[in-house]
């Protein structure tokens, strides 16, 4: 079997089974699952792409059950995929939702359903700043361009990201120092972030 070389992410699916996401060594991404709750993991992993990426998977669940895919490539572009008709169904083509360039990232983004369906992606630049990008309507295109969220330098890895009940987010990054910072909305969904604070 292919071994595993970035960090697998695993859903908790509607059937109450676990699905585990990963990018293998050559590159692509791969799924398997349980077939029944607390049961056996598949014996082989279900291919998703070609090769091109790297790092941990963000996987998004939706009410409905289905899920969208959200890996960096090589290059520091995230791709996206999801369910094309319903949970459990195949892949759509994998689409480009972020800008690459100077913008590429450099560490795993993380992707977070927001209250109104839309999604937004956070992720550390290869400048070392944390930016993020939405949906402007669920489905939609992403934006075009990062917000950029601190100063470059600063920060490493994926980005943890905390969503409220009154829809506020908090965002948890760690610092070029070895630090453990933080910043949230200010005043409510969708308003700008308060100066990072170390934890």
């Amino acid at each position: 079997a292919m071994a595993v070389t970035g960090d697998p992410e695993v859903v908790l699916r509607p059937d109450g089974t676990l699905g585990t996401y990963a990018v293998l060594a050559d590159g692509s991404v791969n799924g398997l699952g349980q077939k029944k709750p607390g049961g056996n993991f598949d014996a082989a992993w279900q291919r998703l792409s070609e090769g091109g990426f790297a790092g941990r998977p963000s996987v998004v669940r939706y009410p409905d059950g289905t899920i969208s895919v959200y890996v960096r490539t090589t290059g520091g572009v995230v791709m996206g995929t999801g369910n094309k008709a319903g949970p459990g169904s195949d892949f759509k083509p994998w689409q480009q939702t972020t800008p690459g360039g100077a913008m590429a990232v450099a560490g795993d983004p993380e992707i977070v359903l927001r209250p109104d369906g839309t999604l937004a992606t956070y992720a550390v630049l290869a400048d070392g700043s944390v930016n993020g990008l939405g949906q402007k309507k669920p489905g939609g295109n992403f934006d075009a361009a990062w917000q950029r969220l601190s100063e470059g330098g600063r920060f490493v890895g994926r980005p943890s990201i905390v969503q409220f009940p009154d829809h506020t987010v908090s965002i948890y990054v760690r610092g070029t120092d070895g630090a453990f910072w933080a910043t949230g909305n200010k005043s409510g969904p969708g308003s700008d972030f308060k100066p990072w604070q170390q934890v």
